[in-house]
């Protein structure tokens, strides 16, 4: 979908902690133009993989990097069931001659001891059908899976009962749902509050590259003559919104406690333009020759009388000499 290739849905999906919590994904949440190339990267790595993890001397490369790829799900996602399922899908793609190949190795001997080997060693070299030695190792194997199952089946019902989150076997029983208070049953029957339009902005940057939908170079600081774009993101859903991006001086203005702070100043010049309500992000195009003066300006931006957010940035360049008349 294009939200996915746009890396917005993988945005909001790091965002929050709806699995567990992901702290590279918090990080990566912040570069919305690598999500997106991430995008790209999954799909077409996913048509890759079908074509290429039959191939035996790309098989284990393959496998090797589809494992990193969901192993990182659990750092970027908090995805844990997911990856875990995942790999031992991959177990699909090796065969018995790979097994017997890697367990071959002197690593794995001394790890695995002469009877492990004795015991693979037996499994494929009997090739008679009917044969005990071909059929006795796979009953014990289903035997073993069979006894498994059932301590781990029986091992979480009782361990479900010991814990007892509900309480159901407490002395008062099942828990009583509890009653809500009227103000709180007021609010959830009442009809959904508007939100604010600050509410519906996610971010605000300043850059002079946009690769796709993204600004490439967030910076702070421009030089004269040079074009920089102004770009505002936000967060679904919103209705259709006519956006003003105002440019103007910065001010030195002293407070109540006595700290001098910048504020907006005298209008340079305002842009606006329509955001639809299937559209994201905006963007603002300034070009500041030399009638404006290197110093501190402010890009605010607002609808209607609102104001949503604004950014101080510098502009730097040569400070024109007066000339007289």
């Amino acid at each position: 979908t294009p939200a996915f290739f746009s890396g917005d849905q993988l945005m909001y999906w790091m965002m929050t902690y709806i699995n567990s919590e992901h702290p590279l994904g918090d990080l990566l949440a912040q570069y919305p133009l690598v999500l997106s190339v991430f995008g790209y990267i999954t799909i077409t790595w996913e048509m890759v993989f079908l074509f290429t993890v039959f191939q035996k001397w790309l098989k284990w490369w393959v496998l090797g990097v589809g494992a990193v790829f969901h192993i990182m799900t659990g750092f970027t996602l908090g995805l844990i069931v997911f990856p875990l399922v995942m790999l031992a899908s991959y177990l699909a793609f090796i065969t018995d001659e790979e097994i017997r190949g890697t367990f071959a190795w002197p690593m794995f001997r001394r790890w695995a001891g002469s009877r492990f080997a004795a015991t693979m060693s037996l499994i494929h070299t009997a090739d008679m059908v009917g044969s005990p030695n071909v059929w006795r190792p796979q009953l014990a194997a289903t035997a073993c899976f069979g006894v498994l199952l059932t301590v781990v089946s029986l091992g979480g019902v009782e361990a479900e009962r010991r814990l007892d989150p509900y309480q159901l076997g407490g002395p008062n029983g099942p828990l009583p749902l509890r009653e809500l208070p009227q103000e709180e049953v007021q609010r959830l029957f009442s009809t959904d509050m508007p939100l604010r339009h600050v509410d519906k902005l996610l971010a605000f940057d300043l850059g002079t590259v946009v690769v796709g939908e993204h600004v490439l170079d967030r910076r702070r600081e421009f030089r004269q003559n040079e074009r920089f774009f102004a770009q505002m993101t936000l967060s679904p859903p919103h209705e259709d919104l006519w956006i003003d991006c105002i440019l103007t001086e910065a001010n030195k203005q002293e407070d109540a406690d006595g700290n001098v702070e910048s504020v907006p100043g005298k209008l340079v010049t305002k842009v606006g333009q329509i955001v639809p309500r299937e559209t994201f992000r905006a963007n603002f195009v300034f070009r500041l020759d030399e009638s404006c003066e290197p110093g501190e300006y402010f890009l605010r931006l607002r609808t209607g009388n609102e104001e949503i957010a604004r950014r101080k940035f510098t502009l730097t360049g040569k400070t024109p000499a007066p000339a007289a008349n």
